[in-house]
């Protein structure tokens, strides 16, 4: 089984690590110079000890984003989503998202935060990907619109490719080619 590898990231003066898929999983913002701690936001026990140890990885590289003059690092966690003050790391907001220990990068767009899959946009619309093999399509915008949502009934793992109005999407067990 592989381990945990999210991304490092530098900002300013720190060097922002998250140490997912251990016993006790943080974010830590160090000093880029010194190494002193600068901050560390521990996650939530309630939700993070009764987890499968497979869904307390997380292979994510988190995104910094200006919200109303504020910098926030969107941290695409396993299990959630967290919003942490980039200078503080006090925690701001948090969705969850259930059993997915996600590699997706957060995707910021139009002032709405995109986590859990990797969205693809095609043909002018959105396409999300999850794990368990469900696809929500939906329709780019200022507000929710979903066109529609399937499921292949296979674990996905990997991003689909959009070729020439086709969808080239593989599982676990198959490589199918979608018109």
């Amino acid at each position: 089984m592989q381990s945990p590898a999210s991304s490092p990231i530098l900002h300013k003066n720190m060097l922002i690590l998250h140490l997912e898929g251990t016993h006790d999983p943080y974010v830590v913002a160090l000093d880029k110079k010194t190494g002193e701690t600068i901050w560390k936001s521990v996650r939530p026990k309630e939700i993070y000890d009764p987890l499968e140890p497979v869904y307390r990885k997380s292979y994510q590289t988190p995104i910094v984003i200006e919200v109303d003059g504020r910098e926030l690092m969107i941290s695409n966690a396993a299990f959630m989503c967290f919003a942490h003050d980039i200078n503080t790391g006090e925690v701001v907001w948090t969705i969850e998202y259930g059993y997915d220990s996600t590699v997706s990068q957060p995707l910021y767009w139009n002032g709405s935060v995109f986590v859990n899959s990797s969205p693809v946009y095609a043909g002018g619309h959105i396409y999300f990907f999850n794990v368990k093999g469900e696809c929500t399509i939906i329709k780019p915008g200022d507000s929710f619109q979903k066109v529609a949502q399937n499921s292949i009934g296979e674990t996905v793992k990997a991003v689909p490719a959009f070729v020439r109005g086709k969808i080239v999407l593989r599982t676990d067990k198959s490589l199918y080619l979608i018109e």
